[in-house]
């Protein structure tokens, strides 16, 4: 199974700074569970084939092409990786090795070709402020509140029960 790590703002300082040519960066749309985990395989098969056409343009030989493309190529025949995805992948490519990242969220299929890493698609990961939901539940109360990384504020909810008491005293009929 590939090394596929969660994204920091270090692996972003490190994939901002870099430059060579070849950089490929891949963007994967992946599945969790079911039938469409192989999927993510298949789509990133095809994004291999158009990384293919897209050295040949910029004229790289073949065997050169082959082989920059072999971790990626790898990764398609990898099963078990393809079973424990989270909802995209980012691959970054270079002649001296891939570094692979598990995104919490989708992402457009895509593949680049240049002499840095497209990023952009990855800079909520280290900028952004999410909204999440908590339920905070006491037997005596329950409440709801929306966050942020900054912030918490109470949401009222219609119909919420106010306690777990109340929830029990309802089956206790």
């Amino acid at each position: 199974m590939m090394g596929l790590k969660l994204f920091t703002r270090d692996d972003l300082k490190t994939l901002m700074e870099f430059r060579s040519f070849p950089c490929l960066s891949f963007f994967v749309p992946a599945r969790r569970m079911g039938v469409e985990t192989r999927q993510s395989a298949v789509r990133l098969r095809n994004l291999i084939k158009r990384a293919e056409e897209l050295l040949r343009e910029k004229g790289e030989r073949p065997p050169r092409i082959r082989e920059l493309l072999v971790p990626v190529t790898d990764l398609v025949e990898d099963a078990l990786s393809w079973e424990y995805q989270e909802n995209g992948l980012a691959l970054f490519l270079h002649r001296d090795g891939m570094s692979a990242y598990q995104l919490p969220f989708p992402v457009e299929e895509s593949v680049t070709l240049s002499d840095h890493f497209r990023i952009r698609p990855l800079i909520p990961l280290v900028t952004g402020d999410g909204i999440f939901h908590l339920l905070a539940l006491r037997l005596s109360e329950a409440r709801l509140y929306e966050c942020t990384r900054r912030t918490m504020q109470e949401r009222p909810v219609p119909g919420l029960p106010a306690s777990i008491q109340d929830i029990l005293s309802a089956y206790d009929d």
